[in-house]
């Protein structure tokens, strides 16, 4: 049975931004909620607020605040970004959440 679920991220010192959880995924596919999704989608956006935050401004990656620090107790996010997405993607695997972990991917494409 799937919960309703939430994420968020804080953006400072500009001050804290939310992005509430979606049922339907970048591919616009309805999806479960889950503690797995909203762990990503929360990273997912705050990486999108910091491209947003170098278009707004007219700054470019590596200039003024160079570190983005994501903080989090999510093993599923630690070891799936750190570890399992270089298996994943070499062997074309079916993983579940493949969508956000894909928009991941393509959000930190945007930052290099």
């Amino acid at each position: 049975m799937a919960g309703i679920t939430g994420c968020a991220f804080y953006y400072r010192p500009a001050g804290g931004k939310a992005s509430g959880e979606k049922t339907t995924g970048p591919s616009g596919l309805t999806s479960r909620q889950t503690s797995n999704r909203a762990e990503l989608r929360a990273v997912i956006a705050a990486l999108q607020y910091r491209v947003w935050y170098h278009r707004k401004y007219g700054t470019k990656p590596g200039e003024g605040r160079e570190k983005v620090i994501i903080a989090t107790d999510s093993q599923y996010v630690v070891l799936g970004i750190t570890e399992w997405i270089r298996t994943w993607v070499s062997n074309n695997k079916l993983v579940a959440n493949r969508d956000l972990w894909e928009e991941l991917l393509n959000v930190l494409r945007k930052l290099d």
